[in-house]
């Protein structure tokens, strides 16, 4: 009987492992197609679910339709002359901490003294910040909206 020769035995043994490998390489090929072809077609479903809903969002928003509806369902009248403010209109304005503080502080009696808290049965009202006046404004509310927002912008 012959033996085999160490470098034959060598030889078929990489040739062995080799063909493992590239049928092991082969099988994850086909699974990661396998999953490229499943990402692929939900990807499709999702478009295709996202061009119905907007489709329908475009018909649910057309404004004819919107304007039928808010005649059919909502008692909307113009304004009449009588409801449009002439002239100044006082708005209230947003009082910040400090001056809420320094109201709190003008609580004194006639020689300048704060009030003794012994007997008080109740407690003072703070008065409250005389409104100011907002004059009618030349600007455009898209000026408006981005002085706002710069100012929002410039806080944070």
């Amino acid at each position: 009987m012959k033996l085999i020769k160490p470098r034959t035995f060598i030889i078929f043994a990489l040739v062995c492992i080799s063909g493992a490998i590239l049928l092991r390489t082969s099988q994850n090929v086909q699974d990661a197609e396998d999953r490229l072809s499943i990402l692929q077609a939900s990807v499709e479903r999702e478009q295709e679910q996202i061009r119905m809903l907007r489709a329908e969002w475009e018909g649910l928003n057309n404004p004819a339709r919107l304007e039928k509806l808010a005649n059919e369902f909502l008692d909307l009248v113009p304004p009449s002359p009588d409801q449009m403010a002439a002239g100044e209109v006082l708005l209230p304005r947003m009082v910040s901490q400090e001056e809420l503080h320094a109201d709190e502080s003008q609580i004194h009696d006639e020689q300048g003294f704060a009030p003794a808290v012994q007997n008080i049965s109740y407690i003072a009202p703070i008065p409250k910040a005389k409104p100011q006046i907002l004059k009618p404004s030349d600007k455009d509310i898209g000026d408006i909206i981005n002085e706002v927002s710069s100012e929002s912008a410039g806080a944070q």
